[in-house]
């Protein structure tokens, strides 16, 4: 017995192979969908119990609110804050320093005066040490926005060391 292929019949065939391969490929793109789906799914769970310790909700994360941002432009400072916030009293603030001798920081200090908020906002600066003499004049100590008032040691003291 002899067989025979006929022309038709591995035409056939061949196109069988071709539908079975495409058939494969597209159920291989579906099972790749669907994992990436779960993946998802799995992942926002994770980030919720993470976040809250229990699962609520649904699977799509829920969008994050921000806070109100302070909008450019906007008044600062210590008294523009008390006007705004009315129920909380205002609390003046002090700076207090031991500076052993102001004559060579006193650059420092403007500077501070005009960068700091802690400088600019205080209602009140307070320092000891200053090693100033009754001859250095008041326009050489003077710093912006603030009233200068000084308590020299003075012969009539009779201070000559600290205490």
């Amino acid at each position: 017995m002899l067989y025979k292929r006929s022309i038709s019949s591995s035409r056939s065939n061949s196109s069988k192979v071709v539908f079975i391969v495409v058939v494969v490929r597209v159920v291989v793109v579906v099972v790749v969908v669907v994992v990436v789906v779960v993946v998802e799914a799995l992942q926002c769970v994770l980030t919720q119990f993470r976040r809250h310790g229990k699962y609520s909700g649904p699977l799509t994360p829920k969008p994050v609110l921000h806070q109100q941002q302070r909008k450019r432009g906007r008044e600062g400072g210590i008294r523009e804050k008390y006007r705004r916030r009315k129920d909380k009293p205002y609390v003046p603030s002090v700076i207090f320093g031991n500076t052993r001798s102001l004559n060579n920081k006193l650059e420092e200090l403007q500077t501070c005066c005009v960068h700091l908020h802690e400088f600019r906002d205080a209602s009140l600066l307070r320092f000891t040490e200053t090693w100033f003499e009754h001859t250095t004049p008041d326009q050489t100590t003077a710093v912006e926005g603030f009233t200068t008032l000084r308590s020299d040691r003075t012969a009539q003291s009779e201070k000559t060391r600290g205490g």
